[in-house]
């Protein structure tokens, strides 16, 4: 593990956020803008028109959202079978257009969807590092931090915390050197979470009220 870490640690010198440029435009053509008070049937509704509209224009972009939108409707609508369904179809476009930053998201969701359908800690660690590799093409550093968090929340799950720790041990000094603590204040709640199971109780109420206060 410490040979993949010092790998990555060369990746930080400078800040590259490619997945957060995706982030913002994905978030501004989501045609929903008032997630939390619409239904999750009339979300999917919305999107299902707004990727086929993009099918009849052609609009591969757009396409490759709506898959995504679809994706994330269905998995927080716990429909893990039809999260990966769509996450499958977006894949297919994102290989077809050998786009990195969107490969990266896709094995990203694969992470947390297999998680979620089977609990398969080791798949998921292993989507997680494809999505780093995916993630590197473009040196995105943000991508990379956001993967590291997972594989590090997977490791405390499988109560492995001393290889929980050793990726926190780079998350953390990252978020506070690029001043990210805004946009990765959840990073602090999952470790956080990491220190009660280590029963280091006043260490995690830092951590927490942390995250609560940039919440």
């Amino acid at each position: 593990m410490k040979l993949k870490l010092i790998v990555l640690i060369l990746l930080f010198p400078f800040l590259i956020n490619a997945q957060s440029l995706f982030i913002k435009e994905i978030s501004n053509q989501n045609p929903i803008k008032d997630k939390d008070n619409v239904k999750i049937a009339d979300k999917i509704l919305v999107h299902e028109q707004y990727y086929n509209d993009a099918k009849k224009t052609k609009d591969v972009k757009k396409q490759f959202y709506g898959l995504l939108f679809l994706t994330d409707d269905y998995f927080n609508h716990s429909d893990f079978v039809q999260a990966k369904k769509y996450n499958y179809e977006a894949e297919l476009v994102a290989m077809k257009q050998n786009n990195s930053v969107w490969l990266a998201e896709i094995e990203y969701r694969k992470g947390y969807i297999s998680y979620s359908m089977l609990e398969m800690i080791d798949s998921s660690i292993g989507y997680f590092r494809n999505s780093i590799e995916y993630s590197k093409k473009d040196n995105d550093s943000i991508a990379i931090i956001s993967s590291l968090d997972q594989i590090a929340c997977m490791y405390r799950v499988a109560e492995k915390y001393d290889s929980s720790q050793a990726y926190y041990n780079i998350i953390l000094p990252f978020i506070s050197t690029h001043q990210l603590q805004n946009e990765y204040g959840y990073i602090y709640g999952n470790y956080a979470n990491l220190l009660v199971f280590e029963k280091k109780f006043k260490q995690a109420e830092i951590y927490l009220d942390t995250a609560i206060i940039i919440a």
